[in-house]
């Protein structure tokens, strides 16, 4: 492997870290937080993406959701249920 020492000033202007990506859910989520009752338009073969994208996030922040579905329509709210901590599977 090859190396080289940089100085202070070619460290000082290389990136600190990757810039964070923005969940594109976080407004959503926080609604749900506040207690909202949260509707959500999405094409019909986009609804179980949508759903599970929305559930693992809200896992993320210790939260569970309830879903409703009418045709494209995607209803969702907070659930009183706690989450349920996931114990990590043994490895054979």
């Amino acid at each position: 492997m090859e190396f080289k020492e940089l100085t202070e000033k070619q460290w000082e202007s290389l990136p600190s870290s990757k810039p964070k990506v923005q969940n594109p859910w976080d407004e959503v989520l926080g609604k749900l937080e506040s207690g909202k009752i949260v509707q959500l338009e999405v094409p019909d073969d986009k609804i179980r993406g949508t759903r599970i994208g929305l559930a693992r996030s809200a896992t993320f922040r210790g939260m569970k959701l309830e879903f409703r579905v009418s045709g494209n329509t995607l209803a969702v709210r907070k659930s009183d249920k706690p989450v349920k901590a996931r114990v990590p599977k043994e490895k054979p």
